[in-house]
């Protein structure tokens, strides 16, 4: 995620800085968006049934922690009426130590002074986090944050955007004592809820 990152930022500002005057802008939008931040606030809760012994083995947590993940997406977006963008976005999303989804939501931004303007915006979305190894522990997220848009040129905008994320996941449970993970027939409960700050930059056209 880090290598990635560190490739793309400046790729994306060199291609913004030589993106000039541009055109009539497309009804269609595409952009990218990556960023930074950290959870605030994580539960815990599980039940298994240990495959040895049969007893229950139950655990549960509620924590303020400062644990840092990162997140890329790429999006295609619609502009129904001046002031608003509707998109669908997909990329890499990190929700916690080692865990790692393929995030697939809707994303809506309303933009008081316009989506060609620059200003203040705010911004909400939902979806769910898929993991194609593992489709037991999708995860779902929630969205809601506000930016500022720099309108580089009537094609391509430049975001800043501080969001809060909270997320509802069920990842697999690692057994400290058989040094494996749980297999879903043994599991009884299994919830995780983490709620997080993120600030993050999106360039779109």
């Amino acid at each position: 995620m880090r290598k990635l990152l560190c490739i793309l930022l400046p790729l994306l500002f060199g291609t913004a800085a030589f993106a000039g005057d541009a055109g009539e802008r497309p009804p269609l939008r595409w952009g990218i968006d990556w960023g930074y931040g950290t959870d605030i606030y994580t539960y815990r809760d599980y039940i298994y049934t240990d495959p040895q012994v049969g007893y229950l083995v139950p655990f549960s947590e509620s924590l303020l922690n400062f644990r840092a993940n990162a997140y890329i997406t790429a999006k295609i977006g619609y502009e129904p009426i001046p002031t608003l963008e509707v998109s669908l976005l997909s990329g890499i999303m990190g929700l916690g130590a080692g865990r790692s989804v393929i995030p697939v939501g809707l994303q809506l931004s309303w933009h008081p002074s316009g989506c060609v303007s620059d200003g203040l915006f705010l911004t909400t979305g939902a979806g769910v986090g898929l993991n194609p190894d593992v489709l037991s522990s999708n995860a779902s997220f929630a969205l809601l944050g506000a930016g500022w848009r720099t309108a580089l040129n009537p094609v391509w905008d430049l975001d800043i955007i501080l969001r809060v994320r909270a997320a509802g996941d069920a990842p697999p449970i690692w057994d400290e004592f058989e040094q494996n993970y749980i297999q879903d027939s043994y599991i009884r409960k299994n919830i995780a809820v983490s709620l997080s700050m993120e600030l993050g930059i999106a360039l779109s056209f």
